[in-house]
């Protein structure tokens, strides 16, 4: 690996896996063990081949230009997606506060952007270091981030159903809806402005 190809590689993948050891760090508790994470973070990488293939195949078979499908259709199946392994989480009772919640969906939307990052690093070659500095501390954080949002308003509102119906607690999907509406939001709306990478990569760091 040339020094060139090393530094974008570092670029495109280092900040959103700095940001999810700081956020571990900052769970004082560790319920959630680097086990669980790294599991996590496997998963998210796992899932954004599915993801490839069913966009190449989207992209293929209808009339649909790129710009279109990645503000539209790309955030609702890559949001959907990322958000399985939350959900399986919750359904197993495996999140106990928000922060392990937080941390959880963190970690997914890492794995999905370090893995979606290091196959867009071997088929955009042409792409300047800046570019990758805007995947590594922009879209990849974006990832973590919206997962991290889907997870915490989804414990919000499962937590507030039991406690209100603990004694006849049943698993209500419904209830992951708001939170992945806005995931869906946050994701679409930072790719309706690829024109203005500067000015989102700052936006996105702000917010998450």
């Amino acid at each position: 690996m040339d020094l060139d190809l090393l530094l974008k590689t570092l670029i495109a993948v280092a900040p959103v896996l700095v940001l999810l050891f700081v956020f571990d760090r900052l769970d004082v508790f560790n319920l959630i063990t680097f086990r669980v994470i790294a599991t996590l973070v496997l998963a998210g990488a796992a899932l954004s081949v599915p993801t490839f293939l069913l966009s190449a195949g989207l992209l293929g078979g209808f009339p649909i230009g790129f710009s279109d499908y990645s503000k539209y259709v790309a955030p609702v199946i890559e949001e959907s997606l990322k958000a399985a392994p939350i959900v399986w989480l919750f359904y197993y009772n495996r999140l106990g506060y928000k922060l392990d919640a937080g941390i959880a969906g963190f970690a997914v939307g890492a794995g999905f952007s370090v893995a979606e990052n290091l196959l867009y690093l071997h088929t955009q070659l042409d792409a300047n270091i800046t570019a990758w500095l805007v995947r590594g501390a922009g879209t990849a954080i974006m990832h973590g981030g919206a997962t991290g949002l889907f997870a915490v308003i989804s414990h919000e509102l499962t937590e507030r159903q039991a406690e209100t119906a603990a004694a006849h607690y049943r698993f209500n999907p419904l209830l992951f809806a708001p939170g992945l509406g806005l995931a869906v939001l946050v994701h679409g709306t930072f790719n309706h402005f690829p024109d203005q990478p500067a000015v989102t990569m700052a936006l996105t760091l702000l917010l998450i």
